[in-house]
């Protein structure tokens, strides 16, 4: 684990509890598991944040399926690294991955709005507010999904706090 002094403070708080009363550190919230927060419970006196994979580190994922299941592996894959999203707080952007071939492996899809697997993830948007999970992307009024980009940046706390 990494404990450190410098870990910014400027993510505000989550309030936790419907009177309003109740609330935790942002990044202590979007970052459960990763990122624990002061405990004298614990032993903990500040900050600390615990990583499975290095920013500067890669991991090799050996996928072998039966050719009866490889089209919704390619799209489950497709899926993952066109919102660069695995694991139990993944919308909030931890787990986040990028997904790239071996040589001699077929290349992943890029992200096509009009696509038939980017279609059969979406619906309008306020259908999209029946439910309380996530299930889908929504679409806006025109038509077309509620993705967007912003620019590349140079390391994971930099893209939590854009």
């Amino acid at each position: 684990m990494l404990q450190t002094d410098k870990w910014p403070r400027d993510f505000g708080r989550v309030i936790t509890t419907q009177d309003g009363k109740g609330s935790v550190p942002a990044d202590v919230y979007l970052g459960y598991g990763p990122v624990l927060p002061p405990s004298k419970k614990e032993g903990r006196t500040r900050i600390e944040v615990r990583g499975a994979i290095g920013e500067e580190q890669e991991a090799r994922l050996v996928v072998l399926v039966p050719e009866s299941n490889a089209e919704e592996l390619r799209d489950t894959l497709a899926l993952i690294n066109w919102f660069g999203s695995l694991g139990s707080r993944a919308r909030n952007g931890w787990g986040s991955v990028t997904l790239r071939s071996r040589p001699g492996t077929p290349a992943l899809p890029m992200l096509q709005a009009e696509g038939s697997l980017c279609r059969s993830i979406v619906r309008p948007w306020k259908e999209c507010l029946d439910l309380e999970w996530g299930h889908a992307l929504g679409l806006d009024e025109t038509g077309h999904p509620l993705v967007w980009f912003t620019e590349e940046l140079s390391d994971w706390r930099k893209a939590m706090t854009r």
